[in-house]
This record gives structure tokens, sequence and C-alpha cells, in this order.
């Protein structure tokens, strides 16, 4: 037997580490699997923070739409007080001593004003014989649906349209008015002008130059006209 080799010097057999790879320590445990599934996690959170994200805004977007939109409210006020336009033949059963009558007409007045209507009566009494001659306007200004007050406000504006002409002549003292006033032209002819709720009322009295009434007169006259005219609303 031929004599075996000895070992190299120093030579101790295989160093601890995988047989056949003397030197080499074990390779490190990879991290690649922790980091795949951390990077899933994030994809899946972030999608579902989507999802919930798009669920809510779709929602809200749903709540506001099925939500009932308020249309603008126009201003309340109050409701009209007069539905009808009383005839000349109200007023005159209220008033003694006017002239035989001539007029008695019912007119649709019109009216730019798109939150109501206006009608109205107007009468005459004049028989040509008489000295005297009495005029009576009565206007109705009636809300559109919707519209309450609108009629009031009208009113209102008319009746300072109408008093505004002519000279002043103070107040006038007509039972359930919201507002009355005199106003003349001249020293044969006076006027009373009423406001009441949703209605006015102008009523003009006329005297001859010859026919020797007072100031006086004519204004009580034609006070009795207006007040008939607001009792027949």
């Amino acid at each position: 037997m031929q004599p075996g080799y000895p070992p190299p010097q120093g030579y101790q057999g295989h160093p601890q580490g995988y047989p056949g790879y003397p030197g080499y320590p074990p390779p490190k445990k990879s991290n690649t699997g922790l980091i795949v599934t951390l990077c899933l996690v994030g994809v899946l959170l972030l999608g579902g923070l989507g999802v919930g994200a798009y669920f809510l805004i779709d929602s809200n977007s749903s709540s506001s739409r099925s939500a009932p939109i308020s249309a603008p409210s126009s201003a309340a006020g109050p409701p009209d007080r007069f539905t009808k336009v009383p005839g000349c033949t109200d007023v005159e059963s209220r008033v003694s001593g006017l002239p035989e009558k001539m007029s008695d007409e019912t007119k649709d007045l019109g009216t730019s004003d798109p939150d109501v209507t206006m009608n109205g009566h107007s009468c005459l009494w004049d028989s040509g014989e008489s000295p005297i001659r009495v005029e009576l306007s009565i206007h109705l200004s009636t809300s559109l649906p919707g519209k309450s007050g609108a009629g009031a406000a009208a009113a209102s504006r008319y009746y300072d349209t109408m008093a505004g002409q002519g000279t002043p002549g103070g107040s006038a003292d007509v039972p359930g008015a919201d507002k009355a006033t005199r106003t003349s032209f001249n020293t044969d002819e006076c006027s009373v002008h009423v406001l009441i709720g949703n209605a006015y009322i102008g009523a003009t009295y006329y005297a001859d130059a010859d026919a020797s009434i007072s100031t006086s007169t004519c204004e009580s006259d034609v006070l009795k006209v207006a007040t008939a005219a607001a009792e027949s609303l």
C-alpha cells in the first residue's frame, strides 16, 4: 500500500458553512417576499380608501341632488282686504242730495305691475241742470297667487300718485281708512283721496262758478261721497 499524502498544513476539514464551500458564510435570508406583501397591502389600503371616498362623495352628491331647492320667497304682506268693487248704486244709496246719475262703468284698468291685477268702477252724477257734478273712482288692486301683500302695496303707490296732484288740503276723516287727504285745483272743485287696504277711492266735487257754494260745503259733500264708497267696499 502506497503511503497517503498527508493533508496540507493547517487543513482541519471543512469549516463551518455549507459542505464543499469552505470559507463562505451562509447566505442571508431574502426580504423580497416581505416587500411584495407590504406593497400588496399598501395597494389594497389605497384602493379601499379610494372606493370609500368615491361612495362618500357620491352619497353627498346624491343628497344634494335630491334635496328640494326652495324658491326665492317674495316679501309676504297682508292678504287683500277686498275682492269686489262696489257699484255706483251701492254708493248713492248711502248719500242724499246727489244729482241724477249719468254714467256707471266697470273698468279693467290694466297695470305694468306683474304682481297684481287692477279693476275699478267709475261713477258720474251730473244731471246737466244741477249746479254741482260729482265724480267717483274706485280702484281695486288684487294680488296674484303667491304675491300676498302686493295688492295693498300697489294701491298705496296709486294713492300717493293721485294725492300728490293739486293743492294739498290736509287730512280727511274717513272711518276705516289707512290714509285720507284732501286736494283741490281751484275754488270750485275739491277732492278726497282714500287708501283703505288694497283699494283706492277718489271723489271729486265740482260746482258751477255762479253756484255760490262755499269751500266748506264742497269739502263736506265730497267727504260724504268718499265715506259712502269706503263703507260700500
